[in-house]
C-alpha cells in the first residue's frame, strides 16, 4: 500500500470515529439546550474548555513525545507507557480536585458546580485513556482510537438522552459523563494490556519520569498554545460575559464544530501528503496545494454563505427561539470556517518547508491580540463581538503565514478560487431578499439554484477540479 493511501485510510478511520463522536456530542448539546436553556449550556461549554485546558497540564507534553519516539521504535511501548500511566492518573486526580475546588470558591450554584465537576472529569480523565492508545497509534493501528472517540461520547448520549426526555434534573443527566469515562477507561486499559502482553502498570522512579517530562517540554508548549487557540473564546466569554453569554456563544460554536469536521479531515490528510511531496518535488507540492485550495474554497465559501443567509432559521430549528442571538454569531463563525480552511492549507505548506517556529510565533501573537481585544469587546458587544474578534485574529494569522510562504515562493493562491464563489453567495443573498415572504423550502431551493448557476457560469466549477477530487478519493 502506498504511503499516501495509508495516510488517507488512517485519516478516514479517525475521521469516522471523530465524526460519530461529534454527532453524538451535538445531539446531547441540542437536547440539553432545549431542556435547560442557555445558562446550563453555558456552564457545560465553559466546563468543556476548562477540562480541555487542564488535560494539557495533566499530559505535560508526554503524549506527543511518546508518539514520536514509539513510532520510530515501538519496542519499549510497555515500559514507557506503563511508567507514565500512574503519574498521569495522579496528576489527573489532583488537577480535577484543584479545578473543582477553585470553581467552588467562586460559586454557590449547586447545578453549575456539578456540571463543571462531571464534564471536567470527562475531559481530564480522557488524557490517561489516550495515553493507553499511543502504542496502537505508533503502529498505525487507528481503529481503537476511532472506537474510543466515538464510543465515549455515544455512551454519554445513550445514558443522558432518556433522562433529558424524562425531564430529570441536570445533576442526574450530567452524571453520565464520568460514568461513560469509567467504562471507556476500563475497556481501553484491558485492550492495551492485552496488546502489550500484560504487565502494563509499573511505578517508575521519579528521576526517570523527570527526564521524560523535561524532554517533552517543547511538545507541552505547542499543546498549550493549540488548546488556548481553540478553547480561549469560551473561557473568556464565560469569565467576562457570564453563563448565559457562554451558552449563546457555545450553541453557535457547537454548530461550527460540526460543520468543520469535514474540512478538518481534509486538512489532516493534506498535511502529510504535502510534506512528502515537498521533500521530493516542490513544484508538484505547490501545484497540489493550489488545487486543494481551489477545492476547499469551492466548498467552504458557498457553505459559509448558505449558513449566513439562513442563520436565524438554522438556530431556531436546532436550538429554539431562546437562542435567537446565536444566529449572528453562527454567521461569523461560518466566515471563520473559510479563513481557517485557507490558513490550514498554508499551515500544511509551512510545515512542509520547516517554518514551524514562524507558525508558533504567529499563533502566540494572534492569541495575545485576541485576548486583549476580547476583554474590551465582550462587555459591550457580547458573543457577537467575541466571534468577530476571533475571525479577525484568524484572518491576521492567515495573512501573516501567507507572507512567510511568499518569501519562499511556496504560497497557494486564492485569487479567482475565492472571489467567484463569493459572487455566487452575493447572488444567493439577492435571491433570498427577493423571496422574503416565501416559505423556507422555496427560499432554500431558489438560493441553492442561484448559487449553483453563478458557480457554473463563472467557471468556478471546472471539470479538472472534479477529476482531481475523484482521484484523491480513489
Amino acid at each position: 500500500m502506498r504511503t499516501e493511501r495509508h495516510i488517507l485510510t488512517n485519516t478516514a478511520v479517525l475521521g469516522i470515529g471523530e465524526g460519530v463522536g461529534q454527532i453524538a456530542g451535538f445531539v446531547f448539546v441540542v437536547l440539553c439546550a432545549r431542556a435547560y436553556g442557555p445558562s446550563v449550556l453555558g456552564w457545560y461549554s465553559l466546563a468543556v474548555a476548562m477540562g480541555a485546558l487542564a488535560a494539557v497540564f495533566v499530559r505535560l507534553g508526554t503524549h506527543g513525545r511518546l508518539l514520536r519516539d514509539l513510532a520510530a521504535d515501538p519496542s519499549p511501548s510497555k515500559e514507557r507507557v506503563g511508567a507514565a500511566l500512574p503519574y498521569e492518573l495522579a496528576f489527573a486526580t489532583l488537577g480535577w480536585l484543584a479545578l473543582v475546588g477553585a470553581f467552588a470558591a467562586f460559586t454557590d450554584d449547586r447545578v453549575a458546580l456539578f456540571v463543571v465537576a462531571t464534564v471536567c472529569a470527562f475531559h481530564i480523565l480522557a488524557s490517561p485513556i489516550n495515553l493507553l492508545l499511543i502504542p496502537f497509534r505508533a503502529r498505525q493501528i487507528m481503529w481503537p482510537a476511532a472506537l474510543m472517540s466515538a464510543g465515549q461520547r455515544s455512551l454519554v448520549v445513550l445514558a443522558a438522552v432518556p433522562l433529558i426526555l424524562l425531564d430529570e434534573r441536570p445533576e442526574l443527566v450530567f452524571a453520565a459523563f464520568p460514568a461513560a469515562t469509567l467504562v471507556t477507561g476500563i475497556c481501553v486499559f484491558v485492550a492495551a494490556n492485552r496488546f502489550l502482553d500484560g504487565g502494563l502498570l509499573r511505578l517508575a522512579p521519579w528521576a526517570e519520569m523527570r527526564a521524560m517530562y523535561a524532554s517533552a517540554l517543547p511538545f507541552f508548549g505547542i499543546a498549550v498554545v493549540n488548546v488556548l487557540y481553540i478553547r480561549l473564546a469560551l473561557l473568556l466569554i464565560g469569565a467576562i460575559g457570564g453563563e448565559d453569554a457562554a451558552g449563546i456563544y457555545g450553541a453557535a460554536d457547537r454548530l461550527g464544530l460540526l460543520l468543520g469536521v469535514g474540512q478538518a479531515l481534509f486538512l489532516s490528510a493534506l498535511g502529510p501528503a504535502i510534506v512528502q511531496l515537498a521533500a521530493k518535488d516542490r513544484e508538484r507540492a505547490l501545484e497540489v496545494a493550489n488545487r486543494c485550495m481551489r477545492l476547499l474554497l469551492l466548498i467552504t465559501v458557498p457553505l459559509a454563505g448558505a449558513i449566513a443567509i439562513f442563520q436565524h432559521e438554522i438556530v431556531a430549528i436546532v436550538f429554539g427561539a431562546e437562542f435567537e442571538q446565536s444566529g449572528a454569531v453562527l454567521a461569523v463563525i461560518a466566515a471563520a470556517l473559510v479563513v481557517k480552511g485557507t490558513g490550514g492549507v498554508w499551515s500544511a505548506q509551512a510545515t512542509a518547508i520547516g517554518l514551524q517556529s514562524s507558525m508558533l510565533r504567529i499563533r502566540v501573537i494572534a492569541i495575545a491580540a485576541f485576548t486583549v481585544a476580547a476583554f474590551v469587546v465582550i462587555p459591550t458587544a457580547g458573543p457577537l463581538g467575541l466571534a468577530t474578534c476571533l475571525l479577525l485574529a484568524d484572518l491576521g494569522s492567515a495573512v501573516a503565514l501567507r507572507a512567510q510562504l511568499s518569501r519562499h515562493r511556496f504560497a497557494a493562491r486564492v485569487g479567482s478560487a475565492g472571489w467567484k464563489p463569493a459572487v455566487a453567495v452575493a447572488a444567493a443573498v439577492l435571491a433570498y431578499a427577493a423571496l422574503a415572504d416565501a416559505s423556507l423550502a422555496v427560499r432554500a431551493v431558489v438560493v441553492a439554484a442561484a448559487m449553483l448557476a453563478v458557480l457554473v457560469a463563472s467557471g468556478a466549477v471546472r471539470p479538472h477540479d472534479l477529476r482531481f477530487l475523484r482521484a484523491m478519493m480513489k
